[in-house]
């Protein structure tokens, strides 16, 4: 629905605390997926990776994905969708610190495999997240905020920190360092979450079910009317 009032929209958004902590997961999480995607190669490279296996770690990411897309429905509907973000969050961790000890380049495939749940799983859970926690006004609105945050500034930050960190620290460390700050985003965001919105956020699956099955109930009554 088209907004008459964008800008009283957009300060009820920053008005709830819920919508302010997933806008700032978005970015956080944004500046990871630039830190992985903009210097993994440059690690692979310097452990003498080929380019076709550079190609096929993008095919590997890629391919893990399929399945976990079709399962998507499944899998936040049963943990929730701020804690399939906190999942994401923790392999995070697992790939990061992954990265940073592997000798061998052939071994980042495994931890490639898991973009499935960094980035397939947690985009759709992210999109999902925003539509329910927006109003019917403030989609369009919310989702460009969490695009903005995640693939604009929070991308922009791990590229522009990552690379300083890397310059000091090299990159290994700069993975390592990463990954701590990924697991203290997830367990305070699991905390967090769990101490501050799982009231509301039970409501709205229970609001949701409800609709659900009453209009289950509507189509099974018109369909029974029809038949008559």
């Amino acid at each position: 629905m088209p907004s008459n009032k964008v800008t009283k929209d957009f300060k009820s958004l920053l008005k709830n605390a819920e919508v302010l902590t997933y806008l700032l997961v978005m970015m956080i999480t944004g500046a990871f997926f630039g830190l992985l995607d903009l210097f993994l190669f440059w690690l692979l490279q310097d452990l003498g990776a080929s380019k076709v296996l550079m190609g096929i770690t993008v095919t590997v990411g890629t391919a893990a994905g399929i399945p976990i897309l079709v399962a998507s429905k499944h899998i936040i509907s049963t943990l929730g969708h701020a804690n399939t973000l906190i999942l994401g969050l923790a392999f995070y961790v697992v790939r990061m610190i992954g990265y940073s000890y592997i000798q061998d380049p052939w071994w980042c495939l495994p931890f490639e495999a898991l973009e499935c749940f960094t980035v397939s799983l947690m985009d759709t859970a992210s999109v999902s997240y925003g539509d329910t926690l927006a109003t019917p006004s403030t989609i369009a609105t919310l989702q460009g905020m969490y695009g903005g945050l995640h693939y604009g500034i929070g991308r922009a930050l791990g590229s522009l920190i990552g690379g300083n960190l890397i310059k000091v620290v090299g990159i290994r460390n700069t993975f390592r360092g990463a990954a701590g700050v990924s697991a203290v985003a997830c367990i305070l965001y699991f905390f967090i979450n769990y101490n501050c919105f799982r009231k509301q956020q039970q409501e709205r699956r229970q609001k949701a079910i409800s609709e659900k099955t009453n209009k289950a109930t509507v189509t099974e009554e018109k369909k029974h009317t029809e038949d008559k």
